[in-house]
């Protein structure tokens, strides 16, 4: 798996486990949605 980088590392997580983490993401932050969370990452240079 060396070099594979991080997007193939994410076919081995299920659609619940990444739904789970982004619902715990939006609650730790006191955020309600989806635009809301890109937003935010934008503005604080995550992506």
């Amino acid at each position: 798996m060396s070099g594979w980088g991080f997007r193939p590392a994410l076919a081995f997580l299920s659609v619940k486990t990444i739904s789970t983490y982004r619902t715990r993401i939006l609650e730790k932050l006191d955020l309600h949605s989806t635009a809301e969370l890109v937003r935010y990452a934008v503005e604080n240079n995550l992506v």
